[in-house]
């Protein structure tokens, strides 16, 4: 915030990226210590259907007939088996209109906010100064228990209570983005819990460790193209992100990064750390932890079988080898074997899912690996997902499509024990006749994503017989129970806290927990969340040059571009090369162009109010060159800390060298620049993101802002920025 004669002013700027942003850098080029800013990618079903054109932006793909094992084309994206994929994608999943539980979204922390420095005014400064996260606790409402099996009066429940919840209007680039894969990172030792879901066009990063005021801490644009199909795991405080994208290979982003985002600057959007390219599209990534390895299924190579990838330095990921004796391989569980086949105690054994068998494979030789046993099943429709028991006796597996021929939900059971020789015992008969999808074990229960159903827990009465009881559930698709691809996708229940998280289609992100063990003595029990302990490791993480910003900050007011005359400049002069896009006062629309939003819905601060941005809403975005903006000079009376949100949307990546974006701060009044935030030729989503001046602003410095956005003559591209609220 900016303390000038007679006003204060704050600067907000909008930007998007899947690249990160370097914020504070310096005119010689070289990175401040301010950091960078972030793209998540969004993870995508874990289905490989056949393809139709799709109104939800995703690359058409074309039908074809299953191919048999060993014929998997190792082409392109372009050609996918799997018939449920086709009734997937033929399902409406239109968004649902549903209301956010126990979650304030920037526009309500924006209006806290106001509140907060009215309320300082008016008593003369005299209200204790509260640290963000005590006040962001103070503020949120309690869990919502399942009273007479409803949650929320919404939710059909048993022994499952509802944290938060999450909308796809919080977490998605636009209308057409869905939600898909789900997985979960803890960071050691703070304990701070976060949730990695999987969209259409991103990963969304979500921080659940108080599980009833979750925060959206920011996301990884896709690497290629969007794609209903995206999937995330974690290794040594890493993610890992495939997509069924062509091209897409596997993004590797450090989630350590998610530690020392501001809430005020959330979300904010993040670069890959590292990238794999060697296969373009894949199904799903699989990583046993133990040995640092990853696993691409479902990609173009090695026939759409295992493809193994060293990652035991998870930026520097290398090729071990591959398998592709049994053909494609939709999902897998690999593992640093410790059950009770002792001739394979210690090796790297892969449990795989290959549409009609279990298939082991004995990877511990990468360069070679082997099959170790091989068994079907008369029922089979699509063995599409499982998991080991806890003691490796048995594998509990899903069948994605048995359920289409009027069938109960079946959860099918392997016998392991020997690994040369799998058996199928029987299936056990669930409470519906949704499909089932993705389910892991943790202790005696088995936590299912059924589509329709929701999130559905077993207890593991007798594994050799295939004896199970329901003793929990969270439907958050309460229209239906049939066989449609609709609900719940995914969930991980492997935290420390005992919380859940579900991803939902249509929905979003579901945050659940139980208050008696999810209905099972002996089951997971949830850990109690302590606030106090979790403000301690957030305060020891800020610096003291940290803290002394924050409080000048909060004594700052905010001034943007409410009061100018639209269409004009608010006195910021124009220049530049730029045939077309000159920046004008306005309130901006959603803009999209193939999956990209290039311009966001609304202003920063309230998603109605006025910025200064570009192509005002009529896709005449900047072309031909350089559009320059220039601030007025500011006088700063005293010291001061300058903060700017800002937007940058554009299209393409890699096509002009010519394309960038660069917001950059002067302290003489225009005689030098100093980067703030800059972005190179690279695809960026357009979202409202915080860049801070490194170094505090001394009093008496005459203070301009310039914001310059290049679209070159390469290409057709789409370029679009913009800026509000000067801080």
């Amino acid at each position: 915030m900016l303390h000038l004669n007679g006003l204060t002013l704050t600067a907000w700027a909008l930007l998007a990226s899947t690249q990160s942003i370097n914020l504070f850098t310096q005119p010689d080029g070289s990175r401040g210590s301010g950091g960078s800013i972030v793209v998540l990618a969004a993870a995508a079903d874990d289905h490989v259907h056949k393809h139709y054109p799709s109104k939800n932006n995703v690359d058409a793909l074309n039908l074809f007939e299953k191919p048999g094992k060993g014929e998997w084309a190792d082409d392109d994206s372009s050609k996918l088996p799997h018939i449920g994929c086709e009734k997937f994608l033929k399902t409406n999943h239109d968004p649902q209109n549903l209301k956010a539980v126990n979650f304030r979204n920037k526009k309500d922390k924006n209006k806290k906010k106001k509140k907060k420095k009215k309320d300082k005014k008016q008593n003369d400064g005299k209200k204790d100064k509260e640290s963000d996260d005590k006040h962001r606790r103070a503020q949120v409402a309690a869990s919502i228990p399942c009273i007479n099996g409803l949650a929320d009066n919404t939710y059909p429940c048993e022994n499952v209570d509802l944290h938060s919840f999450i909308p796809l209007s919080e977490l998605r680039a636009n209308d057409s983005t869905n939600g898909n894969d789900i997985w979960g990172w803890t960071h050691s030792p703070s304990g701070r819990e976060f949730a990695l879901m999987g969209l259409t066009d991103s990963t969304a990063f979500v921080e659940i460790t108080n599980p009833i005021d979750p925060l959206f801490v920011g996301f990884l644009f896709t690497h290629t193209k969007c794609s209903s199909w995206r999937d995330v795991k974690t290794y040594a405080n890493h993610a890992f992100v495939v997509s069924e994208a062509s091209g897409h290979g596997m993004q590797i982003f450090d989630l350590t990064q998610l530690l020392s985002v501001e809430e005020d600057a959330m979300p904010v959007q993040f670069q890959e750390t590292a990238h794999y390219g060697g296969f373009g599209k894949a199904h799903n990534v699989v990583i046993n932890e133990d040995s640092g390895l990853a696993f691409g299924v479902g990609t173009n190579t090695y026939s759409g079988g295992l493809h193994i990838v060293d990652i035991s330095n998870p930026t520097n990921p290398v090729l071990a080898g591959g398998f592709s004796g049994d053909g494609y391989t939709h999902d897998a569980q690999c593992v640093k074997y410790d059950g009770p086949d002792s001739e394979y105690t210690g090796k790297d054994i892969c449990f795989n899912y290959n549409e009609d068998t279990l298939t082991i494979v004995d990877v511990t030789n990468r360069a070679n690996p082997n099959t170790l046993g091989r068994v079907g099943y008369g029922s089979s429709f699509y063995t599409h997902q499982g998991w080991l028991t806890d003691d490796g006796k048995h594998v509990i597996v899903n069948d994605e499509l048995d359920e289409q021929t009027a069938l109960a939900t079946r959860t099918h059971v392997f016998n392991v024990e020997d690994l040369t020789n799998p058996t199928y015992i029987n299936y056990h008969a669930g409470t519906t006749n949704a499909i089932d999808h993705n389910l892991y074990i943790k202790g005696n229960l088995v936590f299912e994503a059924n589509y329709q159903a929701g999130l559905q827990v077993l207890r593991i009465d007798d594994a050799s017989t295939a004896s199970f009881t329901q003793v929990a559930n969270f439907d958050i698709y309460p229209s239906g129970t049939t066989d449609s691809f609709n609900g719940a996708w995914s969930n991980y229940p492997y935290f420390p806290s005992g919380n859940v998280v579900v991803s939902g289609i249509e929905q979003g992100l579901f945050v659940l927990g139980s208050s008696n063990g999810w209905g099972a003595a002996g089951g997971v029990r949830k850990r109690k969340l302590a606030p106090a302990e979790n403000d301690i490791v957030l305060e020891a993480q800020k610096t003291e040059e940290q803290r002394r910003r924050r409080f000048l900050q909060e004594e700052c007011q905010v001034q943007d571009f409410e009061s100018a005359t639209a269409g004009g400049t608010a006195g910021w002069s124009t220049s530049g090369t730029c045939s077309s896009g000159t920046f004008v006062v306005g309130t901006p629309t959603q803009q999209i162009s193939q999956c990209v939003v290039t311009q966001p819905g609304g202003d920063h601060t309230t998603g109605s109010g006025q910025a200064l941005y570009s192509a005002p809403n009529s896709g005449d975005d900047i072309d031909g060159g350089e559009c320059v903006t220039t601030s007025p000079a500011y006088s700063i009376t005293q010291e001061s800390v300058l903060s700017a949100w800002f937007f940058h949307g554009q299209r393409d990546a890699g096509d002009d060298v010519n394309d960038y974006f660069v917001l950059e701060a002067s302290l003489d009044n225009g005689a030098s620049w100093t980067s703030m935030a800059s972005i190179g030729d690279v695809a960026t989503r357009a979202t409202w993101t915080k860049a801070t001046y490194e170094g505090a602003v001394p009093a008496g410095t005459e203070l301009k802002l310039r914001v310059r956005s290049s679209d070159g003559n390469g290409g057709g591209d789409i370029v679009e920025a913009g800026i509000d609220d000067i801080v």
